[in-house]
């Protein structure tokens, strides 16, 4: 398994190219240069977790795919048949919403928790 920070540096670079970005085309809608996103693709440089945040909108993922190893992060059938029989055919489709608007605001807090604590990891491996 590739350096935690090695990953990172390989999915900027995929998801900028799967949402059709050059460099440039990136840099420029994130305000920043393309010497910086170059950087960060190379590894050479680690962007914060601010900047982090920054480049999955702009590519249209969460923060999470872009610290992951898509490998380790993919669910298997297993996990989704127990997510889904888990959620009541009883309810409405307002009460469904509501409660999955609340599990993804509590994950995005756990994601942002667990990105933090992995460019911590990277600050002391690095």
């Amino acid at each position: 398994m590739a350096k935690l920070s090695e990953q990172i540096a390989k999915n900027i670079k995929h998801y900028r190219k799967e949402a059709g970005l050059t460099q440039n085309a990136a840099a420029s809608q994130l305000n920043i240069t393309q010497t910086a996103i170059s950087h960060w693709e190379s590894g050479s440089r680690k962007p914060s977790y601010d900047q982090l945040d920054n480049l999955a909108q702009t590519y249209g993922i969460g923060t999470t795919e872009l610290v992951s190893d898509p490998a380790d992060s993919a669910p298997d059938d297993n996990s989704i048949n127990m997510l889904t029989a888990q959620t009541p055919q009883a309810y409405s489709d307002a009460m469904v919403k509501k409660v999955e608007k609340k599990v993804a605001s509590k994950i995005e807090e756990e994601v942002k928790q667990r990105v933090h604590e992995v460019l911590a990891k990277i600050k002391e491996n690095d």
